[in-house]
């Protein structure tokens, strides 16, 4: 064990502190890297060039919004669970549906801070898990659901039968449903709710109609 690092209990917890850019941060001995505080100058993240999956980078997910392609603003996760949400995703998920209709076109994935407030137009960061597992200056989850989610389409394919494979062939937390040639929106989440909605234009507002996996059954 190195000079810097030492052991030390609290109540039936061990704790092992490191030493890192002059200041102490204590964590469970027991924790992987993937839970260690999101602090850069504790643990390294991944390079948003790297491959979250087969076909998927992380930028893949990190900058496929008009919003970053119009400002190119910094975009970049600062929690490793975070990366570890975009990774499930692109594998149980997002794989899954280019393996079954081809390459589609990713159109609003992970929302750090300082993107979202330049988005146009209303969006829920609280609720639409869009921000991963990143935290507020407070230190409160961004949005408590966690997981991620990512809004895309397949060119040339209906969403409602890309949401209808979805459905009945992967796992999910949270499906929304625009309209036939609008992208939909998915996440994976650790409640999996599997929770499924109609997005209804009324006026100028959205209305969430509540669908059942029934609903995207195939008759014969």
């Amino acid at each position: 064990m190195s000079s810097s690092d030492c052991i030390f209990i609290v109540g039936s917890v061990t704790l092992r502190r490191i030493e890192a850019s002059g200041q102490s941060v204590a964590w469970p001995e027991s924790w992987t890297r993937s839970t260690l505080p999101r602090r850069r100058d504790v643990a390294d993240l991944p390079d948003l060039h790297e491959l979250a999956s087969a076909h998927f980078t992380y930028a893949d997910l990190c900058h496929c919004s008009e919003t970053w392609r119009r400002t190119g603003i910094e975009n970049a996760p600062q929690a490793l669970e975070t990366y570890r949400a975009i990774a499930e995703l692109c594998k149980k998920v997002l794989e899954p549906v280019e393996a079954e209709f081809g390459s589609i076109t990713l159109t609003y994935g992970f929302a750090g801070p300082k993107l979202t407030r330049k988005v146009h137009g209303r969006i829920a960061p609280r609720l639409d898990q869009h921000a991963g597992h990143e935290r507020r200056v407070s230190g409160e989850f961004i949005c408590p659901r966690l997981g991620q989610a990512a809004d895309f389409r397949v060119p040339g394919v209906s969403s409602i039968v890309v949401a209808r494979f979805l459905v009945t062939t992967v796992p999910f937390d949270r499906l929304y449903l625009y309209g036939t040639d609008r992208p939909l929106h998915v996440s994976i989440g650790p409640q999996h709710a599997r929770a499924i909605f109609e997005m209804r234009k009324s006026g100028t507002r959205l209305i969430p109609r509540g669908l059942k996996a029934a609903d995207f059954s195939v008759s014969d």
